[in-house]
């Protein structure tokens, strides 16, 4: 896309308002996203408001040191819903949007605001793919059926992947005004550097000799962690070390150890929580690993990984293989067994390996300028209609 004429736009009209909206700023992808399209979007001169629907998260800072205001409407339960429609619009007919811009379920209810205060455009922001192993009762089944519904009154539906753009088509949405706009990495911060690997390796007491695989990515079904143990395990290589952001005391983490007893790799697991930063953990880390089984867009964690230099083994899903391209090994989603081949054969290329073609990849096709600029191609489309 070209970028010169939504910066033009952006230098006519200094006083076009945008509004992202999101539920929380916790520990994501998505929100990562969201704090980088806002800051991108006001160094480049909109006026920008956030919404969120829950107060503080990881990335709140960021929004406050960046100087964007922001304004907190709690969801509540079904009973408050009233209170927060009035409260919604309040704000919203105090700010006289000109685009608001919903992440992911924040989209719907921008659509839904909008039958009543209908003097903005409305944007839904769409972040995974493969959606339906996760409907899997009636009130999400009733929720995808209104957001089919829904998705024919949005002005714009912005897709951070090809596949999830395809996925939702094919389920009946809107297909007029959608686009794919694909992440962008910082790899300005996400670079490669001995000094954190050298230092998080004698914190989490890695020998020389030991090969470091990770992955970051909370505990969740869609991340298959089980079937990234089963891969380990059938790697038969005791030298080998599994790091996860996993929190070692949470529940799900106690049914991941229990697995890894049973398949006597416990020892080889390093749980690390969320509270190294990325680029020191990815630093760490000799192949970067994706298990994900199902719902995946766009990966933030596999752009910046191959942005450190890493060499990436992921499953087939979302965009893992539009992004990996021929950096990295793609195997089908659920098997360990293909999982575990794939590991083996990068290990044994390790020592023939440079990181800076993976690296360079993500410079010339993921900057976050670029998604920045892509974004306002839509808005300028938008606002033209």
């Amino acid at each position: 896309m070209n970028n010169s004429e939504p910066a033009a736009i952006a230098q006519s009209t200094p006083s076009l308002r945008v509004v992202l909206f999101i539920g929380s700023l916790s520990m994501g992808g998505a929100e990562r996203q969201f704090i980088e399209l806002a800051k991108g979007l006001k160094g480049r001169g909109f006026d920008i408001e956030v919404i969120l629907n829950s107060p503080g998260g990881p990335f709140l800072p960021e929004l406050e040191d960046a100087g964007i205001p922001f304004s907190v409407i709690h969801l509540g339960t079904v009973w408050t819903l009233p209170l927060y429609l009035f409260r919604a619009l309040s704000v919203l007919r105090s700010i006289r949007p000109h685009i608001v811009y919903g992440f992911m379920g924040s989209g719907v209810k921008s659509t839904i605001f909008n039958f009543f205060v209908n003097d903005y455009k409305t944007i839904w922001g769409v972040r995974s793919s493969n959606i339906e192993p996760m409907q899997n009762s009636w009130p999400l089944k009733f929720a995808g059926w209104l957001d089919r519904v829904l998705s024919y009154f949005a002005d714009a539906i912005i897709y951070n992947s090809h596949a999830g753009m395809i996925d939702r088509l094919a389920q009946g949405w809107a297909d007029k005004n959608s686009y794919v706009v694909v992440n962008g990495i910082d790899f300005g911060r996400f670079k490669p550097c001995s000094h954190p690997r050298a230092e998080m390796r004698e914190r989490w007491s890695i020998n020389p000799e030991h090969t470091v695989l990770g992955m970051i990515a909370r505990q969740d079904p869609m991340k298959d962690h089980k079937n990234l143990v089963r891969a380990l395990a059938l790697l038969t290589d005791p030298e080998v070390r599994l790091v996860l952001t996993c929190e070692l005391d949470g529940p799900m983490s106690a049914i991941l150890q229990s697995h890894a007893l049973a398949l006597g790799v416990a020892d080889q697991l390093i749980y690390v929580g969320h509270a190294v930063p990325p680029e020191q953990l990815l630093n760490m880390l000799d192949i970067y690993v994706q298990s994900s089984l199902y719902g995946e867009g766009f990966p933030n964690a596999i752009g910046e990984a191959m942005s450190v230099g890493l060499p990436v083994v992921a499953t087939d899903v979302g965009d893992c293989k539009r992004i990996i391209g021929k950096h990295g090994k793609i195997v089908p989603a659920g098997d360990s067994e293909s999982l575990a081949a794939a590991l083996r054969s990068t290990i044994d290329e390790l020592p023939y390996r440079s990181g800076r073609a993976s690296r360079q990849r993500i410079i010339d096709n993921y900057s976050i300028d670029a998604m920045v600029g892509n974004t306002l191609d839509v808005f300028s489309k938008v606002m033209k209609e």
